[in-house]
């Protein structure tokens, strides 16, 4: 799709600035993968995949500014077009106290990016025959087979009512199951929440994934299932889900099905030992400071709590498979490669070119979601564009993507075979940084064919 596309004419005025000054330059972007990083797709230069050396060289400033003005410490950028990585950029610093400069092997805590991941194994249980999309989750883990709601009442009480529908594996995976984050729903379903003795957001757990997810099954919905769409913890069953139809531990079907032969070997549930170094420290806001370091165990911002180090110490029982993995920007490049291309890369194949379809198609019908950077509607597991409204939105149509509580980021857009990696450590909220959405501009921009 030319340079003149009219769903890029809205986002020129935006560029005009930053791609006069970037004319100038006469060297080529930082557009080659690292020799460190084994993982991520071969090197080649922008214009042998229809992409402007010129515009994404522009690409430096923009996110340099982003280090200068110490809005994050320290990120990792990836673009990459028809098989080939034509940017790369690794900027500031993984931990600034330590003078530990960013690198292409630093490990992020991808959090959320977690759940596109096991969105994939659990397609791949379906393509094997052992479930179905609408199965009930009760006939695979039977304590989910009398849900009760809650239903408010207009004098501001609530009742508990037996659940009218089953929980599919459809609500699980396109979080219409009624089971929010406690963080991102009423005060009343906090209560039901905390009373069950369960993990705040992403903290440890003395438990296994097995025992959370029963004492998950145990807390009210929030909703009646596939009535409202609900980001939460929905994902945190399709864990156990596969555990119990694959026969191994999660950890173990993700290493041997998806992380081994997609050749991701820097991606792991718990931080390999004598490797803390590797490990990207958590930044952001504070009264105090623009870049605050976060150590504690566990930090709170507003309603959120998380883990800096604790979740992932190896040697604990509990995978939290909604936000557990540690992987590099190189890694999860490659994953999203691997979407793009429908579902297989290098001769490999995971998925089918139709399960990809069912992840990155509209499965929440006229619901909404609230996060716009991530489309307007949602699949499995992604979040979708369908609309060109809002008229800003410059992302193409049936592109689809997401992001991390703590700012790790992908988005993939299929007709134009392009796929956008932004990888950093940082605290919410994060509303007033544009940062994802400049790289998602400028790479756009960049594309001439």
């Amino acid at each position: 799709m030319g340079k003149d596309c009219p769903r890029r004419k809205s986002i020129h005025s935006l560029l005009f600035i930053s791609l006069v000054v970037a004319a100038a330059a006469t060297i080529l972007p930082m557009a080659y993968a690292s020799a460190e990083n084994e993982s991520a797709a071969p090197a080649s230069a922008p214009e042998e995949v229809g992409m402007s050396s010129d515009n994404l060289v522009s690409l430096d400033e923009v996110l340099s500014g982003y280090i200068e003005r110490q809005e994050v410490a320290g990120l990792v950028a990836i673009i990459g077009r028809k098989d080939r990585i034509v940017y790369e950029k690794i900027l500031g610093m993984a931990d600034i106290e330590r003078n530990i400069e960013m690198r292409s092997d630093t490990l992020f805590r991808i959090t959320a990016l977690t759940e596109v991941v096991l969105a994939v194994g659990v397609l791949m249980l379906y393509e094997d025959g052992l479930l179905e999309l609408n199965d009930p989750v009760s006939q695979y883990l039977p304590h989910f087979g009398e849900m009760n709601v809650v239903v408010p009442k207009e004098d501001g009480s609530h009742a508990i009512l037996p659940a009218e529908k089953d929980v599919t594996i459809h609500n699980l995976l396109s979080h219409t199951a009624g089971m929010p984050l406690p963080a991102f729903s009423s005060q009343i379903y906090r209560d039901l929440y905390s009373e069950s003795g369960l993990p705040e957001f992403i903290t440890p757990y003395d438990g296994t994934l097995e025992d959370a997810v029963q004492m998950l099954s145990t807390v009210p919905l929030a909703a009646e299932p596939g009535t409202a769409w609900q980001y939460g913890l929905s994902t945190l069953v399709l864990g156990s889900l596969i555990e119990v139809l694959s026969g191994v531990t999660l950890e173990q079907f993700l290493h041997t099905r998806i992380l081994e032969p997609l050749e991701m070997n820097d991606t792991h549930a718990f931080l390999p030992a004598g490797q803390a170094d590797r490990l990207a420290t958590i930044y952001g806001p504070s009264p105090a400071k623009p870049l605050a370091r976060y150590d504690d165990e566990p930090n709170q911002v507003g309603t959120l709590a998380f883990s800096t180090l604790e979740l992932w110490r190896e040697g604990s029982d509990f995978f939290f498979a909604s936000y557990q993995l540690l992987s590099t920007a190189g890694d999860f490049s490659r994953f999203a490669q691997m979407l793009v291309q429908g579902g297989k890369i290098d001769g490999v194949r995971l998925i089918t070119e139709d399960s990809v379809a069912l992840m990155t198609t509209n499965q929440i019908g006229s619901h909404t979601h609230p996060f716009s950077e991530s489309g307007d509607k949602y699949g499995y597991s992604v979040g979708i564009r369908t609309s060109e409204d809002p008229i800003d939105a410059i992302e193409g149509i049936g592109s689809y993507g997401w992001g991390g509580i703590l700012y790790t980021n992908f988005w993939s857009d299929p007709v134009e075979e392009m796929w956008v990696i932004l990888m950093s450590q940082r605290t919410p909220p994060h509303a007033n940084l544009k940062l994802r959405m400049d790289l998602r501009i400028i790479a756009y921009q960049s594309i001439i064919r």
